[in-house]
């Protein structure tokens, strides 16, 4: 072989290897669901919930804070093949209660799931509502001086979890936190999206697994 043979080869060796692991390198890892084998099972059984009014977190500024965190918890729960009840429906049987002394009994979460009829009902607490002004300086070394960034920080946290109608038990118990200039709702929305993270993922792989499974043979 000439050696312009040789270095033709190899150049073309060369590409298709770089091909190869570029193409390997581009193909989306799966992402790793964090719930146990329990979680997985119970999550299995479930196909509608629905979302009662979450705790305000503590201080003035924050009353009305569970009910905004409510919506966005709504929003995250509805993954595929699960149905949210109208937040409206629950609401009015929650006023009948005291809303602290309910998120400590599950069994009367569970009742009024019962009501409505679904299978899951989701409680929790506002953990943090609240924002920080918050001020920074930066130093210019190449044109002197410094200049000045002022901002304004929303910080939301809450704590969730799917009371199981049939006994009262919990199947899902997470948290989650957001922070956003823009204001509150988007901080709120980061927040549902961090706690209800694996949720969603369950539901989706389920999806996906269904759509790649082989059709069943006609008869």
């Amino acid at each position: 072989m000439t050696i312009a043979r040789f270095a033709s080869a190899a150049v073309t060796l060369g590409v298709m290897l770089a091909a190869a692991i570029l193409a390997g390198g581009c193909e989306p890892k799966p992402k790793k669901l964090s719930l146990s084998a329990y979680e997985q099972e119970a999550l299995s059984q479930v196909t509608s919930v629905a979302v009662a009014p979450l705790a305000d977190a503590p201080g003035s500024a924050a009353r009305g804070s569970g009910t905004i965190l409510a919506g966005a918890v709504s929003e995250q729960a509805a993954a595929p093949g699960i149905r949210v009840v109208e937040r409206a429906q629950l609401a009015k049987l929650v006023e009948e209660h005291d809303l602290k002394a309910l998120l400590g009994d599950n069994a009367k979460v569970a009742d009024l799931g019962k009501q409505i009829g679904v299978d899951v009902v989701f409680v929790g607490e506002v953990s943090q509502y609240e924002s920080k002004h918050k001020s920074s300086r930066y130093s210019m070394p190449y044109v002197g001086g410094s200049v000045s960034d002022s901002r304004m920080e929303h910080y939301v946290g809450l704590n969730v979890r799917a009371v199981r109608v049939s006994d009262g038990t919990v199947i899902y118990n997470r948290s989650g936190s957001g922070k956003d200039r823009g204001g509150f709702s988007p901080a709120a929305r980061e927040a549902a999206e961090k706690a209800l993270k694996d949720w969603r993922l369950y539901y989706q792989q389920k999806l996906e697994k269904q759509q790649a499974a082989p059709a069943a043979p006609q008869s």
